[in-house]
């Protein structure tokens, strides 16, 4: 199986990068930490079974699964067509229930 981002969970990503290189000034820690994110979306097409259904109310009504990224960013995902799409990445704290 492999990995795919929407466009949302793309501009997450970019978010992340642009916060960590531009607000706090730190560009290479910035490609590193992207590669982490990228390689563990990678990661999650290896085995999306093994994630349960996410608990917040509108991703648990679209049946989207969750899996969680140094424990701060949620991957919200989906399995089309032996396809993992990740619809959104969100910081943990920033979600309410």
């Amino acid at each position: 199986m492999k990995a795919v981002l929407k466009p949302s969970a793309e501009n997450a990503i970019t978010s992340i990068a642009d916060y960590i290189s531009e607000t706090i000034k730190m560009p290479d820690t910035a490609l590193k930490y992207i590669d982490k994110l990228l390689n563990f979306a990678d990661s999650i097409s290896h085995a999306p079974n093994a994630y349960t259904i996410c608990k917040y109310p509108k991703w648990k009504v679209e049946t989207l699964k969750c899996a969680t990224f140094d424990k701060t960013w949620i991957f919200a995902f989906k399995i089309i067509k032996n396809t993992v799409v990740i619809y959104y990445i969100k910081n943990g704290k920033l979600i309410n229930y």
